[in-house]
């Protein structure tokens, strides 16, 4: 099995089952567990259990502002995507997103402003690819974030945008 964080696997020379849990940290390096179970399906469960202590162990302090999130989105994701992509989410957030939405508190974003925030898009003349990129973006830092331990809500958007 291997998942997001979660791996097991059965240790060649001992038969033993292993389960192993790693979360990233805002440095770029892992917390990482690893126990030894009775059979698979305990080494799964194990792994789990793993996972949630480590979570809890590991989450950081929540951003006060959107702007902090971004900058754990940034920070946590250096290691683990393109170049090419990062920089380009991050241009998309500090000349569109971070204007607007930079103080606020991330809990606070709700989809309706969301939305709004997309239409004036829209209407300042971006292509609806762009703008659906800057939602895609948008939502990939509230999830990246609640992926590395911080429970921040993420406002559902729907995907079609290109009607507004």
């Amino acid at each position: 099995m291997k998942a997001r964080g979660r791996s097991v696997w059965r240790n060649k020379k001992t038969g033993k089952w292993i389960a192993e849990a790693r979360v990233p940290t805002l440095d770029g390096s892992y917390k990482k567990l690893q126990r030894t179970g009775g059979s698979e399906s305990n080494a799964i469960d194990l792994a789990e259990a793993l996972y949630d202590i480590l979570k809890s162990q590991t989450s950081g302090k929540l951003p006060e502002n959107f702007a902090e999130l971004v900058r754990n989105y940034l920070e946590l994701n250096r290691n683990y995507s393109r170049d090419t992509t990062l920089a380009n989410n991050k241009y998309l957030l500090e000349k569109y997103v971070i204007p607007v939405f930079g103080r606020k508190s991330p809990s606070s974003i709700t989809p309706i402003e969301l939305l709004s925030f997309m239409k004036q898009l829209r209407k300042r003349g971006l292509a609806t690819s762009t703008v659906n990129k800057i939602r895609a973006v948008i939502s990939v830092v509230f999830q990246s974030n609640k992926t590395f331990g911080l429970e921040v809500p993420n406002p559902k958007l729907s995907k079609a945008i290109s009607e507004t």
